[in-house]
């Protein structure tokens, strides 16, 4: 059976993410380089880099190529504001209707999660992390609202590869303890473990970030 041109696309797309999660911000990618690497056609490699551009992560440069997109202070700053704003307005709005399913499937990532970290697998953990705090949002079922968050965690792929040296045990915990205070109904609990787990994390990222910077 033949693959169709949007799952060649979306084949693509995903093998792009990873690659853009192990090089730096600002470097530049060949679509018909691509398309060659993964031996398929250059039209579903471009539609490919063209999502991305549309999402922040790359940027297109007439008659030059693309080029992945830089992330500096203010970018991480937006970034992070997002998500207190959207996840903790999710998790507030549908901390009654997290049930055994969902707290289930928050401890099974949570899992994984351990795995990729042992692994090394920046990309893979990015991905599991975004997973983890999508839950609410998906019980929300808000779409304009998940769209700003997916675009946000894609951009969030730009840093991957910076993101994993970060996460240690305690990281691992405040997941471990937001799911702990979902089980057991706590929303202030909740909401604070999870604003102190993203500025923890955005205070990370910045510190690391100037430390690069100042090097």
């Amino acid at each position: 059976m033949a693959v169709s041109r949007r799952m060649l696309s979306n084949i693509a797309y995903q093998a792009i993410k990873e690659r853009i999660a192990t090089m730096p911000s600002g470097s530049y990618l060949s679509a018909r380089q691509f398309a060659l690497d993964l031996d398929i056609s250059y039209t579903p490699v471009r539609e490919a880099f063209l999502r991305l551009q549309k999402e922040g992560v790359l940027r297109q440069v007439p008659n030059v190529g693309f080029f992945i997109q830089t992330v500096d202070l203010t970018d991480l700053f937006q970034m992070f504001q997002v998500r207190e704003c959207v996840e903790l307005f999710a998790l507030e709005k549908v901390f009654s209707k997290l049930g055994e399913s969902h707290i289930t499937r928050m401890r099974s990532i949570c899992a994984e999660e351990e795995k990729t970290r042992q692994a090394g697998d920046s990309y893979r953990y990015a991905e599991l992390d975004s997973a983890f705090h999508r839950v609410p949002l998906e019980v929300l079922g808000n779409q304009p609202l998940l769209g700003l968050y997916d675009n946000t965690r894609a951009r969030y792929q730009i840093i991957s590869g910076r993101l994993l040296p970060l996460i240690d045990e305690e990281i691992q915990q405040e997941h471990l303890r937001l799911v702990t205070a979902v089980e057991q109904q706590d929303l202030v609990q909740a909401k604070d473990l999870l604003l102190h787990h993203i500025q923890e994390m955005k205070q990370r990222l910045i510190n690391h970030y100037v430390h690069d910077h100042l090097e």
